[in-house]
């Protein structure tokens, strides 16, 4: 019992040495920066844009999105996607404060200062057991501005409120 305690005892030793379970520094899993040189950071698990900080989050679905436009939840405000599911390149009518993209157990975090309306070359962390980046499991961009709200819908509004501005008058005077 005691030899086979030395022996594994060794065999872990010389892995130390050589750097078999040598920690993984997160700035070097990150990988290249964007096409606009934004170098992306590493963030554990799969964290929200709420999660990170920011006001508001959009995930474009279905996951991980194809090439294509998505429309954020105002119904008007878009994104354009341009994937080959390892990179992609997007465009926004709204400006974007970070874009969150998935892949493997981590995230890589690209922060614009100030807000971005587009970017290329965006990619996934690096998998440490291979060198080679993650494919894309999902991505989300966080903005820190409310989606305006569309004008017909404040003129619907503004409307509604007339109409019972003018039913109360006419109740109020009889």
């Amino acid at each position: 019992m005691k030899k086979i305690l030395t022996c594994l005892s060794i065999a872990l030793f010389s892995l130390l040495l050589i750097g078999g379970f040598a920690p993984v520094n997160a700035s070097t899993i990150a990988g290249l920066p964007s096409g606009n040189g934004i170098q992306p950071y590493v963030v554990g698990g799969n964290p929200s844009a709420v999660d990170l900080g920011y006001d508001f989050g959009f995930k474009p679905q279905p996951e991980p999105p194809p090439s294509g436009f998505y429309t954020f939840p105002d119904g008007i405000n878009t994104v354009s996607i341009s994937s080959d599911g390892t990179f992609f390149d997007w465009a926004s009518t709204i400006g974007i404060a970070a874009v969150i993209v998935k892949g493997g157990p981590n995230s890589n975090v690209f922060e614009y200062n100030p807000d971005s309306f587009a970017d290329t070359l965006l990619h996934a962390p690096i998998n440490p057991n291979n060198n080679m980046l993650y494919d894309l499991s999902h991505i989300e961009f966080a903005y820190n501005t409310p989606v305006p709200v569309p004008a017909p819908i404040l003129l619907l509004g503004s409307g509604l409120i007339g109409i019972i501005g003018l039913r109360r008058r006419k109740i109020m005077q009889k």
